[in-house]
This record gives C-alpha cells, sequence and structure tokens, in this order.
C-alpha cells in the first residue's frame, strides 16, 4: 500500500547517495521493521542493499536470478547454429528476406528462428522513441515477422538460456584496500592505495571489464617521506558489449 501511495511521487536524485538503491533500502525497512541506514553515509552504492540484507539471513528465504531480456537474447543467440545465425543476419538487412526461409531452412527451424526475431524486436520497440521514424519502421518489421509466424502452429524446441549467475550476496564489497612493497633506487617503497568504492575489473562483482571507481588514493611512503602517487575523484570505463552483430 506504501509503495502504491508513491507511485507518483518525485525524489531528488543523487548518484553516489540518495540513489535508487537506498530509497528501495528505505522501503526494505518498512517490511524488515529494523533501521539499517545511516543518514550520514557519505556513499551509498546500491549494491549496499544486498550487502545490508546479508546481515539479516532470517529474513531472506530465496535468492533468485531473473536474467533481464536483453541477457535472454544473447543467450538465444549463442544457441544458434552458424546457419541459422547467417539467416538472422540476412533478415536484419531487410524484413523482406523473410522469403528465405522457406527456401533453405525447415519448418521447426523457421518457427525457432521466427520466435528469435519477434524476441529481439519486442525489446528494441521497448528501447526506441515511441515518436520517431525507426520506433515505426520496426513496428512494421515486427508485424511483418509475426504474420509469417501466424502461419505455424506453437511447438515446443530447446533453446540456450543465459548461465544462472552467483548470488549478489555472495559478491565482495565493493571497497579496495590495497598494500605493496616495491624496490625503488635499491630501497623498499610501500604502496598504499584504497578506494570507498569500485566496481572491480576482476573479482565477484565485476562487470565484463566496465569500472566505477571513485575517489581512489595512492600513497608511497619511503623512509621518512610521504608522497601521494595518485588521487582519482571518479574513473569511468565502459565497454560496449557486442554480442550480437546488428
Amino acid at each position: 500500500m506504501h509503495l502504491w501511495e508513491l507511485r507518483k511521487i518525485d525524489f531528488q536524485y543523487f548518484f553516489f547517495n540518495r540513489n535508487c538503491g537506498y530509497m528501495v533500502s528505505k522501503l526494505l525497512e518498512l517490511i524488515i521493521n529494523e533501521r539499517f541506514i545511516e543518514d550520514n553515509n557519505f556513499l551509498y552504492a546500491p549494491i549496499e542493499t544486498f550487502n545490508i540484507l546479508i546481515k539479516h539471513p532470517s529474513k531472506i528465504e530465496k535468492i533468485i536470478y531473473h536474467p533481464s531480456a536483453q541477457q535472454n537474447i544473447y543467450a538465444f543467440y549463442d544457441g544458434l547454429k552458424l546457419e541459422e545465425k547467417i539467416t538472422i543476419n540476412t533478415m536484419m538487412d531487410s524484413v523482406e528476406n523473410i522469403t528465405l526461409f522457406q527456401k533453405n531452412v525447415s519448418k521447426m527451424r523457421e518457427i525457432k528462428l521466427l520466435d528469435f526475431l519477434l524476441e529481439f524486436y519486442t525489446y528494441k520497440l521497448q528501447n526506441i522513441d515511441k515518436s520517431s521514424s525507426e520506433y515505426m519502421k520496426a513496428r512494421q518489421e515486427k508485424h511483418i515477422i509475426l504474420l509469417q509466424r501466424f502461419k505455424f502452429p506453437v511447438e515446443t524446441y530447446s533453446k540456450k538460456l543465459p548461465k544462472n549467475k552467483r548470488p549478489i550476496t555472495d559478491t565482495n564489497k565493493p571497497t579496495i584496500f590495497q598494500l605493496g612493497l616495491k624496490k625503488y633506487k635499491k630501497n623498499d617503497v610501500l604502496e598504499i592505495s584504497y578506494s570507498p568504492f569500485s566496481i572491480e575489473d576482476i573479482g565477484y562483482n565485476t562487470y565484463f571489464g566496465d569500472r566505477l571507481t571513485l575517489l581512489e588514493t595512492q600513497l608511497e611512503l619511503k623512509k621518512n617521506n610521504i608522497s601521494l602517487i595518485k588521487l582519482d575523484l571518479i574513473k569511468i570505463r565502459r565497454f560496449k558489449d557486442r554480442r550480437v552483430f546488428f
């Protein structure tokens, strides 16, 4: 009922603190009936919601991974044979190539590829501005595919599904502290590196090579001297993940 009351309420959004994860956590406080968010937190990453829930294991009955529509499409495509992928790629050049199905593929394979195309176009239409010409074009193309699919009955077939991900409650916290020792001009140098929040390059909470690091600080200690080597307020790296070729 409280969620229903909030459906049209706007919140001031802060990327590093009062973000989506913070607001979800505030709602969970109502369910758990315990206060577990400190108002003076400088940083509150969305993953902190899960780190807090780990402290309340009795409140967690089951953890289920629900793959996104995008991950379902990637897995479906990965499970296709090479000739099926070639047919799909040809179809993406022009939906009018749908006649190639009748010439080159069996009935069962045509049903499978049409289902893939419908799944893809359903996802695509959700991510396009509805007032754009691109949206109208994609909608017409989906209509052509749908009419072709109506010619066949419902069929069951095997398709590749996304791999079940490790529960997010098993990930390490997004805080990094590193300590190292190196030689520099015959002297021992102690290196200290710290970041209060970092999505790492490696580890359980990595995200396909992407990185988000805040306030990464690196110090060097040489005898009686301390040097600030690096201070990155924010560091972002984003790779475009092209799992399909259209």
